[in-house]
This record gives structure tokens, sequence and C-alpha cells, in this order.
């Protein structure tokens, strides 16, 4: 059926977006061999609220001698990025779909750009993650009339059968298309923001940051699903959205607050600190940091006093604030107002963590804060 609706919409058309930034074998190896990379079922944990949490990429790896517990926590973490990411044929399909989707735009705005952006576009998104679009419109109609071509966009994908269920939220600060391809074209969540400017003009850093840092993927891939997994990674909802979440890791490398060795972040497969450095993070960002008197300038590479800030419109309270590396006078972590339920989930991960001793019981210690729900391992496994 993918393909009928490949040839019912016409060629495809490339899709513009940032690179697609990944461990490779070599980065994911270290003195221990590792196995095949397998796609099993795998163990699992189950949380308060009766939720199944899968941890499939255990079956990665198997149980040796450990001088450390963050030792097996590393190679857990470097499992789990693994695994979590695209295989060959799972690339080649989303490509496809994302130039169906892309075509469908160009078909219905003519003179329009299309830009992937966001987690798809740097290799930073898990399983079942969405796929941010940006759709420009150099020479948008009235908001009237750009409300008629939305919900006319969205009845066209329903038309063609790419989606059965678009949502339009047209009234917007950025009107926004949310839908899900159907399961014969990867069952995809995609957002087409329009005019979306500040989602282009973030692509550039966040490559920058990552070609400098190469140990952002992994601490943000397992630092997405933490979050992910206690509903707190999205700023609709008042939690961390990806890119106030790249802020605070990059952040965390450049001051490294607790004097880390610099060859643990920059070296660090060889010297297997990930373990070290996700524990780190949790005491930081879940004890340490000084929320009441500082933000983020990660543009300066350091902490600075709020009260020095004229933009910062609630100086004196403990919210978390980030200087936007977009705009210098916008605190892009400004509807992060969940930041106290953060700071305790931060802090339970680390309580859980390091009450784990050797000898190991368990090959599955990752999984204890992390976990991918049922339905997304499912479409892993259907291929």
């Amino acid at each position: 059926m993918a393909a009928s609706l490949l040839d019912r919409i016409g060629p495809h058309a490339p899709v513009a977006s940032g690179s697609s930034l990944s461990i490779n074998n070599s980065d994911t190896s270290n003195t221990r061999n590792r196995p095949p990379r397998k796609r099993k079922r795998g163990q699992h944990n189950t949380d308060e609220g009766g939720q199944v949490w899968l941890t499939p990429w255990v079956n990665n790896i198997g149980m040796t001698e450990y001088e450390s517990v963050t030792q097996r926590l590393h190679d857990e973490i470097t499992a789990f990025v693994t695994y979590v990411g695209l295989t060959s044929q799972e690339e080649y399909m989303r490509e496809q779909v994302r130039a169906l989707v892309h075509r469908i735009l160009r078909n219905r705005f003519r003179r329009s750009e299309v830009n992937v952006f966001g987690s798809a576009a740097q290799g930073l998104s898990l399983p079942g993650g969405d796929v941010d679009i940006v759709l420009s419109l150099p020479h948008a109609d009235s908001r009237s009339e750009l409300k008629t071509s939305l919900f006319q966009l969205a009845a066209m994908l329903k038309r063609t059968g790419v989606a059965s269920d678009v949502e339009v939220r047209h009234q917007a600060r950025i009107p926004i298309i949310s839908f899900q391809t159907v399961p014969e074209l990867c069952t995809l969540r995609f957002d087409i923001g329009v005019n979306n400017e500040d989602g282009l003009k973030a692509l550039p850093i966040v490559e920058k940051y990552m070609q400098d840092h190469p140990v952002l993927k992994p601490l943000m891939l397992v630092l997405k699903s933490f979050l992910s997994r206690r509903g707190l990674s999205s700023a609709s909802n008042g939690g961390i959205n990806s890119f106030v979440l790249l802020c605070m890791v990059v952040s965390f490398i450049q001051l490294n607050p607790l004097n880390r060795p610099r060859e643990d972040f920059t070296d660090f497969m060889q010297r297997e600190t990930l373990g070290v450095l996700l524990l780190g993070f949790f005491e930081y960002y879940g004890s340490r940091f000084p929320y009441l008197t500082s933000y983020i300038s990660i543009t300066e590479g350091r902490l600075l006093p709020k009260p020095s800030a004229p933009w910062i419109s609630h100086p004196t309270t403990d919210r978390l604030v980030i200087q936007s590396p977009l705009d210098p006078e916008r605190d892009c972590a400004k509807a992060a107002s969940r930041i106290e339920q953060v700071k305790e989930a931060f802090r339970e991960a680390k309580g859980i963590l390091e009450r784990i001793t050797l000898p190991l019981r368990s090959n599955n210690h990752l999984g204890l804060i992390i976990g991918l729900k049922q339905e997304v391992t499912a479409s892993l496994f259907l291929r």
C-alpha cells in the first residue's frame, strides 16, 4: 500500500534537513566485544501507574565482570543508544514518507519551502518521536486565508490516504498541523509549523554543539527517554522540551560542575564514563544548580546572575532560566513551570542508580529509570 500511495502523489522530492549525527560502530565499541544487535522483546519494568516499560536493549549485552556499577551503566547506555538508532531500512522508509509529505505540501503551497528540523533532523529522536517540519510561506496570505489553506491541506492528507486523523491548530502563535501517518506508512507523527523561523535558526546551532561535544547525543537520548517516561518532556504541559534539555546538557559539559577530568567528556567511550556523567547530571540539576540566583548562558559558556538580566520577568523565583542562543533577550525555558517535579525526578533517579551495588544481581539497571512502551517497540519488530 505504501508504494501505491507514493505513486498516487507522484515522484518524491528530497526533504531538506540538518545533519543526522550518529554514533558509529567504532564509537560504540570498547575493550569488551559486543554481540550483534538483536531485536527481542527484552525485559520490562512496571511503574506505579501500571504502565509496562520494555527494555529490549539489554539483550545486546552480556553479564561480565565489572569494576564498578557506573561501568555497567555505561554499557547499558551504549546499548540503549544503539538500539534506538534507526536501521538503514527504517531510515529509508522514513525518508520515503517524509518525501511523500513534502510532495503534498508543495502541491498545495507551490511557492513554499519545506524543511525538517528538531530532533529528527539531528539524530536525536526516539522511536515514536515526532517529525518536526517547517513550512515556509514567504508570501503568506491573511490569517483567515491561511486558516482556510491549512484545513484544505488537512483534507488533502486524509484524501490521499496518508493520515486518518489530522489536527489543525490555526490559532497558535505558529500555526501547526499535527497528524499521524497510517500504519502502512510507518505510523509516523508529524508536526508542521508554518513560518517557524526559530526552528530553522536552531539547526546550525545544535549541529555545532553536537560536533563540538559528541557526548551530547547519548546523554540527550537517555535523558529524553527519562523525561518522556514521566510526562515531563513537553513544554505544552510545563516540562522540559528537547531544545531546553540540550541547553542544560551543553551547560553541564561547559561548566563541568563536579570537576570531572575533561577526558570523561571527550573520550567517554574509551574511559566508559557515560554512567558517571549521567549520575553527575542528575546530581547537578537535581540538587546543586543555583536556580534562585543564576541563569544559563551556553553562548557565553557560564552562569550569570538573574538580577543582571532585565529580560527575566521574575528574577527572584527559583524557576529555571536559560538565555536563548537564538535571542539573547528571551528565556527559552520560560514554559518549564514543572521544574520542581523535574528536579525531584532527577534526585530520585540518582538515588535509584546509586543503590545498585556489586556484585550485580541483575543485567538491567538503566531500565529502572527509562523504557519504551510496547506499542513503540512493536513497530521496531515489524520489518
